[in-house]
């Protein structure tokens, strides 16, 4: 059953210029675990680029991406809160003995069977999200938790020389170039989402990706929440509502959906059609003006969670290793 969204046809307004977003910070002492004077300086001043602008890179080095550790992230991720154990994900995919670092790419064991966390995605000219094609795959992490984490480190441990590279793109209102009446039929909308629907939903683009168990299920149950909330590091409004675990939008005095419709989504992966509408209406607009982070061994990238949405960029996987770690806080 449909239940028409109601989102305006929008007219494009002026966007706020991005020529100094992401702030890059250069240095490699953050990740030596270094208690000195140069480390502390480097760490405020990471901290306050990532609360003034919600994405920050780091550059550390190639040699520090052969020497440091998972734990010299976990010590680096416990500077912007507490640092997760990754709850649901596969133990496959997180590093043995630190359940806080979760492996992502398409790196192997000895035994041939995968470490890391894999999903494809397709390959495209463009990173402005394409209504036809349903790509790139923007999206905020783990929309469908209740609170949702914070925030994400992401660091390269090795990585193709072409491709593979992170999207990021404001989702502040103000930064935004969204007319003002799109904002405003969008403001009495909820989201509907699971996270069995989320990996329902992945599955469909990447086999391999992992369905959630009954167990997992009854434990991360349906949510909703507002698609327009503040951000807590600033309390400016955002748009928090990309996530492959969205399985409706609806108006907030709308009746809820049915069970069956419920289990149709968790299952199968399918979407209510008002996704589809917010994101063909939305998404182009709002990735128009975006960064694109092209990682060399040693960078980490820091974003808030709420203040921005992210998207992986296509590499050939069956001619180059990708190996990333990321650490998930709250």
């Amino acid at each position: 059953m449909r239940r028409d969204a109601a989102f305006s046809t929008p007219r494009v307004r002026a966007h706020a210029s991005h020529s100094s977003w992401p702030p890059v910070l250069h240095s490699p002492v953050l990740l030596s675990g270094a208690n000195s004077l140069e480390a502390e300086s480097a760490r405020t001043a990471l901290l306050e680029s990532w609360r003034a602008k919600g994405v920050v890179v780091l550059r550390a080095g190639s040699d520090a991406a052969k020497r440091a550790t998972p734990n010299d992230l976990v010590s680096l991720s416990k500077e912007f809160g507490e640092v997760e154990m990754n709850p649901g994900v596969k133990k496959q995919f997180l590093w043995p003995g630190i359940p806080q670092v979760q492996v992502l790419g398409n790196v192997r064991r000895e035994d041939g069977e995968p470490r890391a966390l894999f999903q494809s995605c397709q390959r495209l000219d463009h990173i402005k999200y394409d209504p036809i094609k349903r790509a790139p795959v923007w999206h905020t992490d783990q929309l469908f938790r209740n609170p949702q984490p914070r925030g994400s480190l992401l660091m390269c441990i090795t990585g193709p020389p072409v491709g593979g590279g992170t999207a990021f793109a404001s989702t502040e209102l103000s930064e935004s170039n969204l007319p003002q009446e799109l904002i405003d039929s969008l403001r009495d909308k909820v989201l509907v989402m699971s996270y069995a629907h989320h990996n329902a939903a992945c599955k469909r683009s990447t086999p391999s990706y992992p369905l959630l168990t009954a167990e997992q299920r009854a434990k991360y149950p349906p949510i909703t929440r507002p698609l327009i909330t503040r951000a807590q590091a600033n309390g400016e409004e955002v748009l928090n509502c990309f996530n492959s675990s969205v399985m409706a939008v609806l108006p907030s005095t709308a009746p809820p959906l049915q069970p069956d419709e419920m289990e149709h989504y968790e299952t199968t992966g399918e979407k209510h059609d008002s996704v589809e509408e917010l994101y063909s209406t939305v998404l182009p607009l709002l990735t128009a003006q975006s960064y694109v982070h092209q990682w060399e061994p040693g960078d980490v990238v820091i974003w808030d969670n709420e203040r921005c949405v992210h998207a992986a960029t296509w590499y050939d996987s069956e001619k180059y290793a990708r190996e990333m770690w990321r650490t998930t806080f709250r």
